[in-house]
């Protein structure tokens, strides 16, 4: 695996440069659970990982305009599919079958929306996330 990882570059070698962070990542947690920890120390170990969290981010980032360039609609075109499925199955759910249901006085049928919901959330980046980070402080602005 590491082979396939190795030959993505991205941003100077974004994600070799997650993955050894991850590493000494590793060692630090191992210290802190089988030791005391100083609270500097502690400070250290959130910071590497916020810093390896914004790798990560940044890769994904990277990947995603890198796919979104890509002359294929399979390849490209997967995510606005998705965003018009979640987006047509809300029309419907939260218009077209209510009307439906008053002009026709029948029901037609309902659209479990549990799921588009937890999609779109995810697809627009709606998640606790923000409100962690702005409880912690650490929200970019």
């Amino acid at each position: 695996m590491m082979g396939l990882i190795s030959g993505i570059n991205i941003d100077g070698n974004l994600i070799g440069s997650a993955l050894g962070g991850i590493g000494k990542l590793a060692k630090d947690i191992r210290q802190a659970v089988t030791g005391e920890i100083s609270p500097e120390k502690r400070a250290e170990i959130e910071a590497q990982l916020l810093e390896i969290e914004n790798q990560g981010l940044q890769a994904q980032i990277e990947l995603n305009k890198i796919e979104a360039q890509n002359a294929s609609v399979f390849v490209s075109g997967w995510r606005p599919a998705a965003g018009w499925v979640c987006v047509l199955g809300l029309f419907y759910t939260f218009l077209l079958q209510p009307l439906l249901a008053w002009a026709t006085s029948s029901k037609p049928p309902e659209i479990d929306t549990t799921l588009l919901i937890q999609l779109l959330f995810g697809m627009l980046g709606l998640a606790g996330i923000r409100t962690y980070e702005k409880g912690k402080g650490i929200a970019r602005n």
